[in-house]
């Protein structure tokens, strides 16, 4: 197995596990139906292998391959023949004889091997075996969202919250409440990062103490967060105490203090 250099360790294990069927079988039909590596293809690498992508046309991918696999079946001692294959298709593989058939890459998953074509293949499968120790947290992005390549090969450098950042660009709980509260264009940003919202809501009741509803939207969920830290503040500040009027007003329990004061600050 060679070293993947200047890949998160998603990726280089993607990488190494290529690389090894590569070894055994020179030809690699690589099906992606999520297109989760379709930026990664375009970066990849590797010694002695010739890379096709199939994602701007397949018609010019079929005839590269064909040019590649004439080269490999010479035996004439040439550098060309002595080149793996690689094939990448941001597509599913036919799932019956009948689809496979119509498949134009699918004599090159015959004579070689296929990869992507089966659950374990894909991008969650695959993060969850690079990242073993972080499995439970990959399996919940992928409930609550579509996490990419370069965001879960971001995980161990122990990111609590990767949608939010993704979202909002920034990371610590008290920059992302003052960045959700205060950028006007912060709902369109949770929006566009799937799950980043019900991420939100967790780092919310995590850090500062506000029962979040899985089923809340941003707008009701601003209003909420803001009276409790408006209450929250008063109640801290305050030498006897909240008021008896807001005492039924969620308002954050002192083990919550120093976020709540330093996003008051901010």
């Amino acid at each position: 197995m060679t070293k993947a250099s200047g890949f998160g360790p998603v990726s280089a294990y993607v990488r190494n596990r290529i690389h090894d069927l590569l070894d055994d079988h020179r030809v690699v039909v690589w099906y992606d139906p999520e297109g989760a590596f379709s930026e990664f293809i375009n970066q990849l690498e590797l010694q002695g292998c010739v890379i096709v992508s199939a994602v701007d046309s397949r018609l010019r991918a079929r005839r590269a391959a064909e040019a590649v696999y004439r080269w490999l079946n010479e035996g004439d001692g040439s550098p060309e023949a002595g080149k793996n294959l690689l094939i990448y298709i941001s597509a599913a593989r036919g799932a019956t004889p009948e689809e496979q058939q119509q498949d134009p890459f699918e004599g090159f998953a015959r004579c070689g091997t296929v990869f992507g074509d089966q659950e374990g293949e894909h991008l969650q499968s695959l993060a969850q075996l690079a990242l073993p120790d972080r499995a439970q947290e990959i399996a919940r992005l992928f409930r609550e969202g579509r996490p990419t390549l370069a965001l879960l090969d971001t995980l161990p450098s122990s990111v609590q919250y990767p949608l939010v950042r993704q979202a909002l660009d920034v990371e610590s709980p008290v920059e992302v409440v003052v960045a959700a509260l205060s950028v006007p264009d912060s709902a369109e940003k949770l929006e566009r990062v799937p799950g980043a919202l019900a991420e939100l809501g967790r780092l919310i009741q995590t850090e500062f103490g506000l029962s979040s509803k899985p089923t809340e939207s941003w707008p009701p969920m601003r209003n909420r967060l803001a009276t409790y830290l408006l209450v929250s503040e008063l109640s801290f500040d305050l030498p006897s105490g909240i008021p008896e009027a807001l005492a039924n007003v969620s308002h954050a329990e002192p083990t919550h203090i120093r976020c709540v004061r330093s996003s008051a600050r901010k």
